[in-house]
């Protein structure tokens, strides 16, 4: 009889452990979304001054932009009334407030496991303009900068599940492969999350001009940048053969209003 207890529970360890270990792996890749309380997000709701100030100044340019369109004075002559009409409702469309679709960053970049504290030291907050579509029954979102280079997240909601990754570009200046054995180098690369966690305030309807409100932590797959890479010093060749590998982890917070696809969306 004691045999007996003692096999059950080393049966019930063993159940327990496989269990421990399943849903630990679950976690640290999660394709659903969780809806609930987003940690901390009073930090992320109070907006920076620098934000305020972005805010303001989008505003300006595009009520500016747009009374230029409906004037007439931003367009050359000869463009048909037509035309006028679509690039006016385009922009209506496509401008929504810094304010209300925006998103801020806590990101750490490690190469070759070592974390890179210089990184991100001139940066005292990491915000970006961050803007969703509805596509068919998709919401895709999307945040970053593009300026000659830069970077992007983007998540793609679809009815409890989601995919987020991430795109770097250093324009025209191949640095990266994908994997070690890519026969070329590349000036922009798309790297998929291994672990991703999203919580969002509440359910998603799916529906133009609702408001949705987000936090998601990650860490990348392992990209790799030549050895040769150093910021601000660019070369016309660089060498494939020596490779730093490179992750990304952190956690972003992002908030945007849902508008309908445009011509410009891909």
């Amino acid at each position: 009889m004691k045999n007996i207890f003692r096999i059950k529970n080393i049966v019930i360890i063993l159940i327990s452990f496989f269990c421990f270990a399943s849903c630990n792996g679950q976690d640290k890749f999660n394709p659903e979304y969780n809806v609930g309380t987003i940690p901390n997000i009073s930090r992320f709701e109070k907006m920076t001054q620098n934000e305020i100030r972005i805010d303001k100044l989008m505003n300006k340019h595009h009520t500016e932009r747009l009374q230029r369109m409906i004037d007439g004075t931003a367009f050359i002559k000869g463009v048909l009334e037509k035309d006028k009409r679509e690039s006016i409702e385009y922009e209506k469309i496509k401008f929504q407030r810094y304010k209300d679709n925006r998103s801020r960053y806590y990101l750490d970049l490690f190469i070759n496991d070592k974390k890179d504290d210089k990184h991100f030291e001139d940066i005292d907050t990491l915000t970006t303009e961050c803007g969703c579509y509805l596509s068919g029954d998709t919401i895709k979102i999307q945040m970053g900068i593009w300026v000659f280079g830069g970077f992007t997240f983007s998540i793609d909601l679809t009815k409890n599940k989601f995919t987020s990754k991430y795109w770097e570009d250093t324009h025209k200046e191949p640095i990266y492969k994908t994997d070690l054995t890519d026969s070329s180098l590349v000036d922009n690369i798309f790297v998929e999350n291994e672990e991703q966690l999203l919580i969002l305030d509440k359910k998603p309807t799916f529906k133009i001009d609702e408001n949705i409100l987000g936090y998601l932590t990650f860490k990348t797959k392992n990209y790799y940048r030549t050895s040769e890479y150093q910021s601000g010093m660019a070369k016309d060749v660089y060498d494939g053969k020596s490779m730093d590998k490179l992750n990304m982890t952190g956690s972003l917070y992002f908030k945007c209003k849902v508008r309908q696809k445009t011509i410009g969306d891909k």
